[in-house]
C-alpha cells in the first residue's frame, strides 16, 4: 500500500493493521507511526462503519504518500433492500477512494 513497498520492490514483510472507528483525525498519525519502520510493509486500515469524514481521511492518506488498494464494505441492514443500490454505492466509494470500482466490494 505504501511507497516503501514500491521503492524496495519486494513483498511486504510486515502487515500493520490499524483498527478505526470514527477516528478520522488519528489515521494520519497512526500511518506516520507505521511508516517510520525500516522494513517493507503494508498498512491495512479496518474501519467498521465510521461516520466521520471519508474525504478528509483520504486527503490525509494522500499527503502521507499512501493510496488505497481495495475496499471491502459490509452493510448489515434489515430494510431497505440494498441490492438495487449496491452498484451506485460501489461507484461512489471508488470515486472517493480513487480506486477502480472492481477494487470495491460491498
Amino acid at each position: 500500500m505504501k511507497d516503501k513497498q514500491e521503492k524496495n520492490n519486494t513483498e511486504p514483510l510486515v502487515s500493520v493493521i490499524i483498527p478505526a472507528y470514527n477516528c478520522a483525525g488519528m489515521i494520519s498519525r497512526a500511518i506516520d507511526s507505521a511508516l517510520i519502520q525500516k522494513v517493507p510493509l503494508e498498512i491495512i486500515v479496518i474501519d467498521d462503519g465510521s461516520r466521520d469524514d471519508l474525504d478528509r481521511v483520504m486527503e490525509a492518506l494522500s499527503e502521507a504518500g499512501c493510496r488505497p488498494v481495495n475496499a471491502d464494505v459490509t452493510i448489515v441492514a434489515q430494510k431497505p433492500k440494498l441490492r438495487p443500490y449496491i452498484d451506485q454505492m460501489r461507484a461512489n466509494l471508488a470515486a472517493h477512494l480513487g480506486v477502480w470500482e472492481d477494487r470495491v466490494n460491498v
